[in-house]
């Protein structure tokens, strides 16, 4: 398509009174290659070839993550397993959390191929249900949480309006299953009702069955803003306290089946920085023998994309991963008979260490804001690894951020990359290294 030009000034309205309710795709407009400025100095001549426009790189920058990192554990995710285990041993991981480390959530992950010249690319995942797999476990997991219950009913409030009633208005002062409800938690989110919509499809930390060991994946039906209620078309099986609620997707062969860490506007999908967060390992072993062993982790990234980390022990003194993982298949063990048992956890750092999301080759492509407070020391920050072709020992293709205040779940941190104006000049679907890093392996 020709360049098109146009003397502006532009302005998209987006919903507007009386006309809203017919205009549900609105939203934000987005741009290959992010945005620019005109430099006025050059006069753009319609019609001539090329058709080309001076300007200047605005460094849009991105949120990729907006959430609260849950406590950091060196045996969240393998507790004290494999002692006298032999090369390929599957360790058991841990039982799980309702938050920091929920078992079984449901994904979709993305698919590899590889072109003609042997390049490896991950495209985007197909939600349809034989292409689930199921995480055995999910770090950090959810935008939010809430409390599910299994018995009694609950009267929704009978006031009425967005923001500050019941939406849709037909279901205001119903009484209903109470274990269709989802109480929403208030400490971090003063109004988390807002993440929210009816017809969303969700997923709840272990309310899917009776032990608790499931997620429970349910669309919302109403939503009580003034008692901070979600009403849910499928009964909670299990009471969990303040479990993590995550997105299911809302597009494919079958909506609501899978881990989405995206929200609709309109006709526009957008990352979720509140789904953003992944963590660096720690390995550690009970003896101080293992100095050889290696352990290996596959799993998969925040955005679904399959990856593999192999660390080599250093006895009873923990090793610091060098990769983010969302979610954990499995840790295997290798090279030589352990002698001791191993954890695995998030305690990469004594504050635990996230991943920034899109490549970044140098601090000042990033804005961190802790509790409110920027950032303003490299303290921590770890660029991104361009080796190519990544391996399992090679580093965060995207670049990682050790947190210098403790992760309680309660701690707020927000990370905003810039891409560089060559990231965006070079990046495309087909090439995606410069704004997302090196194909992961």
């Amino acid at each position: 398509m020709a360049l098109q030009a146009v003397p502006g000034p532009l302005a998209a309205i987006g919903n507007q009174s009386p006309i809203q309710n017919q205009q549900q795709e609105a939203g934000p407009s987005v741009f290959n290659d992010g945005s620019a400025v005109i430099d006025d100095r050059f006069t753009y001549a319609q019609g001539a070839f090329p058709n080309r426009v001076y300007g200047l790189n605005s460094s849009d920058y991105v949120c990729t993550v907006d959430a609260f990192p849950t406590a950091s554990a060196t045996n969240n995710i393998v507790n004290a397993q494999g002692a006298s285990a032999t090369a390929g041993t599957s360790l058991t991981l841990a039982t799980g959390t309702v938050q920091s480390a929920v078992s079984n959530v449901p994904i979709v992950p993305w698919t590899l191929t590889t072109d003609i010249y042997g390049n490896r690319l991950f495209t985007p995942p197909a939600f349809a249900t034989n292409n689930v797999v199921t995480a055995g476990l999910a770090l950090d997991f959810g935008m939010t949480a809430g409390t599910t219950f299994t018995s009694s009913t609950v009267t929704l409030s009978t006031t009425t309006g967005i923001g500050t009633g019941v939406v849709p208005v037909q279901f205001a002062g119903q009484t209903v299953n109470k274990n269709q409800i989802v109480q929403l938690q208030t400490t971090n989110h003063v109004q988390p009702e807002l993440m929210f919509q009816p017809g969303q499809w969700i997923i709840v930390a272990n309310a899917g069955n009776a032990g608790g060991t499931a997620p429970l994946v349910t669309q919302v039906q109403a939503i009580d803003y003034t008692n901070h209620y979600l009403y849910v078309t499928t009964a909670a099986q299990s009471a969990v306290t303040n479990g993590g609620i995550a997105n299911a997707n809302a597009y494919g062969s079958n909506p609501g089946i899978a881990f989405w860490p995206y929200q609709q506007d309109g006709a526009t999908i957008l990352f979720d920085p509140r789904q953003g967060l992944s963590r660096v390992l720690s390995y550690v072993s009970s003896s101080v023998s293992d100095t050889t062993a290696t352990i290996t982790v596959s799993g998969w990234d925040t955005y679904g994309t399959p990856m593999t980390e192999t660390a080599t022990l250093n006895g009873t003194t923990a090793v610091a991963g060098k990769k983010a993982f969302k979610f954990i298949k499995s840790v295997v063990t290798g090279v030589a008979t352990l002698v001791g048992n191993v954890s695995v956890g998030t305690q990469a750092t004594a504050n635990g260490v996230v991943g920034l999301n899109l490549r970044t080759d140098a601090f000042s492509y990033t804005t961190i804001v802790v509790n409110d407070t920027f950032v303003t020391a490299n303290t921590g920050f770890t660029k991104a690894d361009l080796t190519y072709p990544a391996t399992a020992t090679s580093g965060d293709v995207r670049g990682t951020y050790a947190l210098q205040t403790s992760a309680n779940g309660s701690t707020r941190v927000m990370i905003q990359i810039g891409a560089s104006q060559y990231g965006w000049s070079q990046g495309t679907n087909l090439v995606p290294g410069p704004v997302f890093g090196q194909t992961q392996f």
